[in-house]
């Protein structure tokens, strides 16, 4: 029997020493790969690499970002985090913050994004002027439109004969665009 008791007593002292042994303590870590991250107005996201040692939760502070995963277990691997940013409608820019948090530890990351650019309206192409010439072509009358055409940076009048250099050219056969253009007989000038 005084075996039976020196062993049971033996059994209670050991269980006792490895209940008063304590459990390392881990110091918690937490790193994110990048602090700070910028964002077109189409929106789009944003690859983020959270590492820590123990469970860490992530957040955003505004509706128009979301972070998947929001949470990860402790790892020496770097756990990938997708944020994603909606399109900014607004000319604005605007800012929005995402928290990491792992036991008493925060890191953040800040996202900037540009506001949709103003955009002017383009502008109505002009229309494509018609330039004809009219002038006193044969026997001093003055004679019906002679058709001009863009040759590189000039406007040409083919086979028009004059019999004195008086005439005007018209844009879209109006006298409202008229220009009146007149020489004397054996002079020349050039335009």
């Amino acid at each position: 029997m005084k075996i039976k008791h020196l062993l049971l007593g033996m059994l209670a002292m050991a269980a006792t020493v490895a209940c008063n042994q304590e459990e390392p303590v881990v110091t918690p870590e937490l790193d994110l790969n990048k602090t700070t991250a910028s964002v077109g107005a189409e929106g789009g996201s944003v690859a983020l690499e959270v590492t820590s040692n123990v469970d860490w939760t992530a957040s955003a502070d505004q509706d128009w970002v979301s972070v998947d995963p929001a949470s990860g277990k402790g790892s020496k691997d770097a756990a990938k985090v997708t944020v994603s940013v909606e399109p900014n409608e607004s000319e604005e820019a605007r800012t929005a913050t995402v928290t990491v948090a792992a036991e008493k530890l925060t890191k953040t990351l800040k996202i900037t994004q540009a506001g949709v650019t103003s955009q002017e309206p383009e502008p109505e192409p002009e229309p494509e002027v018609a330039w004809s010439m009219m002038g006193c072509f044969v026997d001093n009358q003055w004679a019906s439109d002679v058709p001009m055409t863009k040759e590189g940076e000039w406007i040409v009048a083919k086979g028009a004969q004059f019999t004195e250099l008086t005439f005007k050219i018209r844009g879209n056969a109006s006298w409202d665009d008229a220009t009146n253009i007149g020489y004397a007989p054996g002079r020349r000038r050039d335009l």
